[in-house]
């Protein structure tokens, strides 16, 4: 985490930029996506329990523009969906 930070803040300080960046995959992932890339990274077979959204705020769909942190930083994504919850899972059974 905070190593990322700082390898992304130093190209951005060096140009003179002082902004927040979205970084991540640069593709929206649905939550079935979500808990299809835990059920194979966690070789389960869990199925999903929908309710109502109590929240009048809830955002049903969000993604990230990464196009700032592409021109700014040169930053690229390495992980899609998958291959991220794939790597968390791993790291985090190790």
């Amino acid at each position: 985490g905070d190593v990322h930070l700082f390898i992304f803040s130093v190209p951005a300080a060096e140009r003179g930029r002082d902004a927040v960046y979205n970084v991540g995959s640069g593709s929206a992932g649905s939550f079935n996506d979500v808990i299809g890339a835990l059920n194979a990274a966690l070789r389960t077979d869990l199925k999903a329990d929908y309710f109502e959204n109590p929240y009048a705020f809830y955002q049903a769909f969000t993604e990230a523009d990464i196009g700032r942190a592409q021109s700014d930083l040169g930053y690229a994504p390495v992980f899609d969906l998958m291959r991220g919850v794939a790597d968390t899972v791993r790291r985090l059974s190790a």
